[in-house]
């Protein structure tokens, strides 16, 4: 099930969820903005990426 099947928006845990899902790695932060989550993760090779989770649709784009 999917956020839009139960109405409502997804949390920060399911954000993190759904970064690590397609980002190996180390959650360093996350932070709020109006209509997504972005997941800063510290990946196995060092590098630090943002990734950006929408609160509607779960969909997860990189910066």
């Amino acid at each position: 099930m999917n956020a839009t099947d139960a109405g409502k928006n997804i949390d920060k845990k399911q954000a993190i969820e759904l970064a690590l899902a397609q980002y190996q790695g180390r959650t360093l932060k996350i932070t709020e903005q109006s209509d997504s989550f972005v997941v800063r993760i510290l990946q196995t090779d060092g590098r630090v990426i943002d990734i950006h989770v929408d609160k509607k649709t779960g969909a997860v784009t990189k910066d």
